[in-house]
């Protein structure tokens, strides 16, 4: 999923990275990166919004979007959503939850990062979240791919290394969202109490996990968290071509 971010925000970084030019006619199947309005950017992005799952009627929520944010670049990636605005975006709300990050020292590259972060918890957990509120808990989820399976392999094991075991991550995700309420989370899966326990006690078998632990439920956490996403590639600003500089 963050790869999919990473793709649209290389194309909103670009263009803040850039002199304002006319962009290109988009082409079927690439991302699209188009400004809301045709109003000349002012200074750098203060913000950037992340969303992680548009849903239905998502034309129509751009297009409100884009009349509330009328100066913001916004790349769309199939379902996904990334964009640059000089003020808090308004109405963000239309795309359910979504991740908002303040720009800092004008790096876009790492704001479009977070914010894809952001906007993973913020669909893990069903609620928008807002950076600057959820600073910690974002960077410590923003790890270098290699660390970031290091820490799901120390948490999860075989859990997450075996695709045989993709139905006890289920079970897990849904212990943990139905607050260890194992009737409540069997429902969810329609699968019996009883063999809902059973797939309880496999997990912490083979994970090491005691679920009974705070700490080790907080791990379990992170880590599911984390399992959601695949690695993505920095956006980079693009170079000004030095005949532009002299312009």
């Amino acid at each position: 999923m963050l790869c999919v971010f990473g793709l649209a925000s290389k194309a909103v970084v670009r263009q803040y990275g850039a002199p304002p030019t006319a962009l290109p006619a988009p082409r079927r199947g690439r991302v699209t990166t188009t400004p809301a309005s045709g109003r000349e950017r002012t200074g750098s992005p203060r913000w950037c919004l992340a969303a992680a799952q548009l849903g239905p009627g998502a034309k129509e929520s751009l297009n409100e979007f884009r009349a509330a944010n009328p100066t913001a670049m916004i790349a769309v990636t199939g379902e996904h959503l990334t964009a640059f605005t000089d003020q808090r975006p308004h109405r963000a709300d239309l795309f359910g939850p979504h991740g908002v990050v303040p720009v800092e020292d004008g790096d876009t590259s790492r704001a479009a990062r977070l914010a894809a972060v952001a906007a993973i918890i913020a669909r893990h957990y069903g609620v928008s979240v807002d950076g600057e509120q959820a600073l910690p808990l974002i960077t410590a989820l923003d790890m270098p791919p290699e660390k970031r399976q290091e820490f799901i392999t120390s948490c999860l094991g075989p859990l997450h290394t075996s695709g045989r075991h993709r139905y006890l991550l289920d079970t897990l995700n849904s212990y943990l969202a139905h607050n260890l309420c194992v009737t409540a989370a069997a429902r969810s899966l329609y699968v019996h109490r009883h063999t809902f326990t059973y797939r309880l006690r496999s997990i912490e078998h083979l994970a090491g996990l005691d679920l009974g632990n705070p700490y080790d439920r907080l791990r379990a956490e992170l880590a599911l968290i984390l399992s959601r996403t695949s690695y993505w590639p920095v956006p980079r600003r693009r170079a000004v071509r030095p005949d532009r500089e002299r312009r």
